[in-house]
């Protein structure tokens, strides 16, 4: 019986010991499926603000639009904001797995029902009902949406490298913007 005492505590603490150590990792792993799912977050909604910055501009001159060219890039600015929106909900849809359901009512808070009004405004720019500083705020109550949306991402990141680069990410994006602003004007 003193043998078998022997070899059993050791025997026990060794198993305590790995199974410690493999729940550590699955805490690691699952805490790198929710940055990568974060990180496609960023990545989608950076995607959707640089093209609706790209059909805020499109849409200011169609106003104005003389030709077709000028109306031919409004419709190819539509179409690529609605694939980028199209590839944000299901990169929404992939996230709810990994993070949870209040992390991702936090990033958006409203889901994506800011960009469902996207249509509606579109058809005031087709029917020249709508002016441009209407369209200008319109457009950037939706990328500031999104802006907070990438706040949000930044502030759930952990690790600081990764929290660096979100961060490089989303100053570029506001001089994007501030570009766009400034060809409109």
């Amino acid at each position: 019986y003193k043998l078998m005492l022997v070899l059993l505590i050791p025997t026990l603490l060794l198993m305590a010991i790995a199974l410690k150590f493999i729940r550590d990792d699955e805490t690691n792993s699952s805490r790198m499926n929710r940055s990568l799912q974060r990180g496609y977050l960023s990545n989608e909604v950076g995607k959707v603000y640089t093209n609706l910055i790209q059909e805020r501009t499109a849409s200011i001159i169609s106003l104005e639009a003389k030709n077709e060219a000028q109306i031919q890039q409004l419709k190819t600015a539509k179409k690529e904001t609605d694939d980028t929106i199209i590839s944000l909900r299901r990169q929404i849809e992939a996230a709810d797995d990994q993070l949870e359901e209040t992390q991702m009512r936090e990033i958006f808070p409203h889901d994506l029902d800011p960009l469902d009004k996207l249509s509606k405004e579109r058809e005031l720019i087709a029917d020249r009902l709508i002016n441009a500083k209407d369209i200008i705020s319109f457009y950037s109550d939706l990328e500031n949406y999104l802006l907070n949306a990438m706040n949000v991402i930044i502030r759930k990141e952990r690790d600081g490298a990764y929290t660096r680069s979100l961060i490089s990410k989303l100053l570029l994006l506001k001089s994007i913007d501030a570009a766009g602003e400034e060809e409109i004007s």
